[in-house]
């Protein structure tokens, strides 16, 4: 095991909670942070010094168009740590998600809207030689005009040449820190060819033309400015959230150069990180820049990380595919079920790993080190969870703690019967009041009608179920490890073969609780392979909610329905006259309503 340093304030990791999910029943214990560019605790399943420096991290946390896994969550509180070890941090933010972190920790939070005075005029030189620079602008039309023509690339080259020389800049490197020219220099020239003798130089003239105008006349006229910009601290946010969608490529692309170039000439350990960066991979050319900074980022002492919602964006060119396989880290999230078997073939996981991933709660992951697959869970400490949630009902709360207490006009309304964590995935529904229950559907939380561990219709839970699992087996789930918080027993959860649960008894024995909520028995093979599993605990027992299944289950030990899951657990915990567990009552061979 590697030996680490839990940072301040984080929570010590183990590998067995009371009433917590333990990713390590999967593959291994989880946690982070600590040690070089990037700060993890890895427990288990880890090589001895494996944690070296990085040039270049992505991160794909979700291939679906569902947000929440924790991609922000884990690159925040990477940036709070690296904060700590004295690097520098940018944040190219396309959603304005990094703003407020950034003003806690006394950065910079750069807006470029229409309404700012900041701006980057794309041609300026940014420090690059006058080559790269119209290469650079070639890139960044690609992001504003779709499908240029081989006639409207000469156009356009041509174009860069002559507004950089009426602007007395040529490939003499003293020209290079003249005044550069704007939009509106590039739109007059190649408006004046639209009164060209050849008839493609004017049609291409015409069609560049109306693509430009947005940027003279129309409504990102805000972008044709001289560069209007100083950042000068530790931590620097470019928030891009205000800038029309039409415009965001090419001013994140825009932005990726400016900063790039200013980063070469200090040699500081530094991370810089692009969220969103589907937005530029959708480019084949920004792409290509973006393999070309993986690349070399090393020799800048640049650790770059990449975020994506969808691993397609990588895999769907040949530069995204070289950026892939350059990044010696990557971190997968939790995937949705209908694009598992693609991440599956593609980063060869195993069949724990998948479903890891299937079945991973924010922030819990696989980190892809190398040739090494490591379960990871990030741990934040309550001050850093302040600063990096984005959930609606932690902002609530927050804004709630915050305000400054009033006094109450009223008689103030009674407490709900239980007390209200929007942790838990499960929640009675008669618990709840009004307000409670709004932030729980804001969360995704559905509403269920289960029996619990009684007969008939039952009552309305709202359930936010994360695993594969039905929601009856989800509940029943949640509701047997509520009883055994009642006996503060110490219990683990698995979501593979292992047992759904198991629990140790005052006297240190493991009993496992495995729960049957399919309508038709298992087979055979599938029962002595599952029992197989079982011999290894002191004892078990099947919950069943279809008693019809009985005869199958019971010559593989004692089995249960529902109702009698209360007084199965109590008889672990308590003693003297209580009648038998083993005692099935006449209710018990009614089949399930």
């Amino acid at each position: 095991m590697s030996r680490v340093q839990i940072p301040p304030g984080a929570s010590k990791p183990t590998t067995e909670k009371k009433g917590k999910l333990n990713p390590a029943s999967i593959l291994g214990a989880v946690n982070v942070f600590s040690s070089q560019l990037l700060n993890c605790v890895f427990l288990n399943n880890c090589t001895k010094n494996l944690l070296a420096s990085f040039s270049s991290f992505s991160i794909a946390p979700r291939a679906s168009s569902t947000s929440g896994a924790g991609k922000s969550f884990f690159v925040k509180v990477f940036e709070i740590r690296q904060l700590l070890m004295d690097a520098n941090v940018i944040n190219l933010d396309p959603q304005g998600e990094y703003t407020k972190l950034t003003e806690a920790y006394k950065g910079q939070a750069i807006k470029i809207s229409k309404d700012s005075d900041t701006v980057i005029n794309p041609f300026d030189m940014m420090g690059m030689d006058y080559a790269d620079k119209i290469a650079s602008l070639h890139s960044l039309m690609f992001t504003i005009i779709e499908d240029i023509s081989p006639s409207q690339r000469a156009l356009l080259d041509d174009a860069f040449r002559k507004i950089y020389y009426d602007a007395g800049i040529t490939e003499e490197k003293s020209t290079w820190k003249n005044t550069p020219p704007t939009f509106s220099e590039l739109y007059s020239a190649i408006k004046a060819k639209e009164s060209d003798e050849n008839h493609f130089t004017r049609t291409s003239a015409m069609a560049l033309t109306n693509r430009l105008r947005m940027f003279t006349e129309g409504s990102l006229k805000f972008l044709n400015k001289q560069t209007v910009l100083d950042f000068d601290n530790r931590m620097v946010t470019f928030d891009v959230s205000q800038v029309p969608k039409l415009a965001k490529p090419a001013m994140m692309y825009t932005i990726l150069e400016y900063i790039l170039h200013k980063m070469k000439d200090n040699m500081k350990r530094k991370v810089f990180v692009i969220d969103e960066a589907w937005l530029l991979l959708q480019y084949p050319q920004a792409a290509e820049r973006i393999f070309e900074i993986v690349k070399t980022s090393r020799k800048y002492n640049l650790s770059f990380i990449i975020i994506t919602q969808e691993v397609n964006d990588l895999l769907s060119s040949g530069a995204g595919k070289s950026v892939l396989a350059n990044t010696a880290w990557k971190l997968l999230l939790r995937q949705d079920p209908s694009v598992i078997d693609s991440i599956t073939r593609t980063f060869k996981l195993n069949y724990g790993e998948t479903m890891l991933l299937m079945n991973a709660q924010p922030g819990e992951g696989l980190l892809m080190a190398y040739n090494n697959h490591i379960p990871l869970k990030v741990i934040a400490s309550p001050r850093e969870y302040e600063f990096v949630t984005t959930k609606p009902a932690d902002l609530v709360r927050l804004e709630r703690k915050n305000k400054p207490e009033e006094k109450p006009q009223e008689e103030i309304p009674a407490s709900p019967k239980k007390r209200f964590d929007i942790d838990n995935k499960v929640h009675l529904k008669t618990d709840l009041d009004t307000g409670q229950i709004d932030i729980l559907h804001r969360e995704g939380f559905k509403e269920v009608r289960d029996p619990g561990f009684v007969r008939g219709r039952g009552s309305v839970y709202l359930v936010q179920n994360t695993t594969v699992e039905s929601d009856e087996h989800f509940i029943l789930r949640y509701l047997i490890c509520e009883e055994l918080q009642k006996y503060n027993a110490t219990y683990v959860e698995n979501l593979t073969k292992e047992p759904d649960i198991v629990f140790t008894t005052e006297e240190g024995e493991k009993i496992a609780v495995e729960i049957e909520t399919d309508k038709s028995a298992k087979t055979k093979k599938q029962l002595d392979l599952k029992h197989s599993v079982l011999q290894k605990y002191d004892g078990w027992f099947f919950i069943l909610t279809n008693y019809e299944n009985s005869p199958q289950y019971e010559p593989y030990g004692e089995t249960i329905t529902r109702i009698r899951v209360t007084e199965k657990i109590k008889s672990y915990f308590t003693t003297g006259d209580e009648s038998s567990p083993g005692q099935q009552t006449e209710d018990e061979s009614r089949p399930k309503q």
